[in-house]
């Protein structure tokens, strides 16, 4: 680790690499030796170097993130994941795929699982560039707005409302009044009782989070809510 680290000289081949990483990929569910494992994994993410074995140890970090039992084992790979996504250019299809992974954990058995998904979807939200959000922000606020209906933990419902409010406050005004305007058609009188109550949440955490940007909907918003009531 500390070679790799602090001896730029120091270069793995992709064979001494793929090695490195099946040992690193056996030992991240080991408790004992967890520590020195992620720093190890740390120092080959921070250098850049690339093998396949690399993204399939990625995905492990990422499961192991959301079923982990110790907090400080999450917050590890939480860590971790961020270094990885910040420094390694990834396709479209592979951010993609990793945003609905976190999406489809939303709904994960523990609610110590949902909140590490809720962790990372903010850390993500605060560290990318706002174009790369924009590109994602659908994908993204469509079933966050969603779990705030379904969640039954106070501390994950809030901690999704606050993953809403930073990703309003962190896209272009344009791209936020288009997620608002969505909000808007969910609470239609003509939609379902279940719509509807999705479009009052998120037009709900707007009004508290970005008022700003909620100002020019104002009539329409409080017409919607005044039906409600």
């Amino acid at each position: 680790t500390s070679l790799i680290r602090h001896v730029q000289e120091v270069t793995l081949g992709t064979a001494q690499l793929s090695a490195l990483l099946l040992l690193v990929q056996a030992d991240l569910e080991n408790p004992k030796r967890q520590g020195s494992t992620f720093d190890l994994l740390r120092s080959v993410l921070g250098r850049r170097f690339v093998a396949p074995e690399l993204y399939d140890t990625m995905d492990q970090v990422s499961h192991f993130m959301v079923q982990a039992p110790k907090s400080s084992t999450r917050a590890l790979c939480a860590r971790t994941f961020l270094t990885y996504l910040l420094n390694y250019p990834l396709s479209p299809k592979r951010l993609t795929g990793y945003m609905h992974f976190f999406l489809s954990n939303l709904a994960y058995s523990q609610s110590h699982g949902r909140l590490a998904v809720l962790d990372m979807l903010l850390a993500i939200i605060k560290a990318f560039p706002q174009e790369v959000l924009a590109e994602h922000a659908g994908v993204v606020f469509v079933p966050l707005v969603q779990r705030l209906g379904l969640e039954p933990a106070t501390d994950v419902r809030a901690g999704v409302g606050a993953v809403l409010q930073a990703l309003l406050g962190a896209l272009p005004p344009l791209e936020s009044r288009k997620l608002l305007d969505m909000c808007v058609a969910w609470a239609s009188a003509s939609q379902p009782p279940a719509m509807r109550r999705v479009g009052l949440h998120g037009l709900c955490l707007a009004a508290s989070g970005a008022p700003q940007l909620l100002a020019p909907l104002l009539d329409t918003c409080l017409a919607r809510s005044l039906a409600e009531l």
